[in-house]
């Protein structure tokens, strides 16, 4: 076979989540397969060896060659910061043939939804709901569903003795790409929370550093895509 009509094609996008695999659509792992068959196919990470290795056989690496088989297993190592900034050459009986770009997308930082925060009255005392759109770090729409987790870091009080409950962090499954988050008070006793727009509803009770995580249903695992101050007041609750 003549070498000018190689080509070489790739079966699944690749996504980076430091390390996780959360499946759903989202491949850590992907196939590169050439037009010919047989002979001598030497595989060569030549741009974005940072954010990809090539695997052969249980062996990583940034050049594989490899006899009578036409496939290679590309696998992410971290994120693109451009599109198309990874590239792979093949080099078919000896012959530099072609070369394959791609892009190894992850989850970017959420964007808030027009009209969000919003507050309102609860039998125990305020609900402040945020909502976000998951994109990728280019800013596109992710093609599927995503687990996502919540962490926090040390609660600091705001009121003198004051008996609010710290927040217990979750994980959450998207609906239709967004993100929901809700806060409230959770078994206050002192002071008494209140409605938004009432007296006091501004009165800082707590805080703490709140830490977003994509790619797994782990508490703390997968990679980090928002991190800010989460203040609780007597009425409401704002990222700051």
């Amino acid at each position: 076979m003549g070498t000018s009509k190689i080509t070489v094609d790739i079966d699944k996008d690749l996504w980076w989540f430091n390390g996780e695999n959360p499946g759903g659509g989202y491949n850590v792992q992907a196939t590169l397969t050439a037009t010919p068959t047989t002979g001598t196919f030497k595989w060569d990470v030549i741009a974005g060896a940072a954010v990809v290795d090539l695997n052969k056989g249980g062996v990583d690496g940034d050049t594989i060659t490899v006899f009578n088989d036409n496939t290679i297993t590309v696998k992410s190592t971290g994120a693109s910061t451009g599109l198309g900034d990874v590239t792979i050459a093949l080099t078919y009986n000896g012959v530099a043939v072609c070369t394959r770009s791609l892009t190894v997308r992850k989850p970017g930082t959420p964007q808030l939804l027009s009209g969000f925060p919003t507050d309102e009255a609860s039998y125990a005392g305020f609900k402040t709901r945020y909502r976000f759109k998951i994109v990728d770090q280019f800013g596109a729409d992710i093609p599927f569903e995503m687990p996502i987790n919540e962490s926090f870091g040390a609660w600091t009080s705001d009121w003198l003795l004051e008996s609010w409950v710290d927040p217990s962090p979750n994980s959450i499954m998207t609906e239709n790409k967004i993100l929901f988050e809700t806060y409230g008070m959770r078994n206050a006793l002192y002071p008494d929370p209140v409605n938004p727009g009432m007296s006091g509803q501004w009165d800082p009770i707590q805080h703490a550093t709140q830490y977003y995580r994509a790619g797994s249903s782990t508490l703390g695992a997968g990679i980090l895509i928002k991190q800010h101050t989460i203040q609780i007041y007597r009425g409401r609750a704002r990222q700051l």
